[in-house]
């Protein structure tokens, strides 16, 4: 499974952690804003204190997630975090196209006799390790081994 091979950032609205591009002076993608090395800062704090964020994952397809915290429960002995404790549906497939790229994928392999079905199924097979894409799918095993390569 490929995932997360994009640019990504987190905006608390006066702060923003991302992954630095050469090409640009600090402050300069960001409006002026403080700006933060995603490979050096973990958001832990800066979520605490300011209890939400927009994750924006993706440029081109620009996926946006509001992270807001609700609430910090004290930590399991020999819990390995993060954790994910619930989840629903399967994560639409990289470079799908954004909302409208997903929804026409979406049109598409629901309707087996369209003629790009299978064309869209065998594509989205990277992103499931083989299985037929079901938006439904969500099995939190699969998430927590993933969340447990964290480091």
């Amino acid at each position: 499974m490929c995932v997360d091979y994009h640019l990504f950032d987190f905006h608390f609205g006066d702060v923003a952690v991302h992954i630095p591009d050469p090409e640009y002076a600090p402050g300069e993608l960001h409006g002026g804003i403080k700006e933060l090395n995603a490979k050096r800062t973990k958001i832990d704090d800066l979520l605490v204190e300011r209890r939400k964020c927009i994750y924006t994952y993706d440029f081109g397809d620009n996926w946006e997630h509001e992270v807001v915290l609700e609430e910090i429960l004290p930590a399991e002995e020999g819990r390995h975090y993060p954790v994910c404790i619930a989840g629903a549906r399967h994560r639409p497939p990289e470079d799908v196209g954004g909302v409208p790229g997903y929804e026409e994928f979406l049109k598409v392999i629901g309707d087996p006799q369209h003629p790009e079905y299978n064309n869209y199924l065998v594509w989205a097979e990277k992103d499931t390790g083989g299985r037929k894409f079901d938006p439904e799918y969500f099995y939190i095993n699969e998430v927590n081994r993933a969340l447990a390569k964290i480091k």
